[in-house]
């Protein structure tokens, strides 16, 4: 799985390196991702026509706010949105 990190969330992209999944910089990455990782104030940063979400079944979005490596890893996982505000 392919999961896009946006700035500034360093120590979460290597804790989901070391689980296996492959990491890569939100608006970087020129491939398609399956997930995004964000937090909060970073959801208007996001823009799915300039990203490669076009041609996909869906991106998984997770608001990272408040939420531990373990569950970030199972909505991963799991494939459940987690959009809280």
């Amino acid at each position: 799985m392919v999961v896009a990190i946006t700035e500034g969330m360093g120590e979460v992209a290597h804790k989901l390196r070391s689980m296996g999944y492959c990491v890569v910089k939100f608006g970087e990455y020129k491939n398609r991702i399956d997930a995004v990782v964000y937090t909060s104030g970073q959801l208007a940063e996001i823009h799915p026509v300039s990203t490669n979400f076009v041609g996909t079944d869906g991106i998984l979005m997770i608001n990272a706010k408040g939420k531990t490596i373990g569950e970030i890893d199972n909505f991963l996982k799991r494939k459940v949105w987690s959009g809280d505000m």
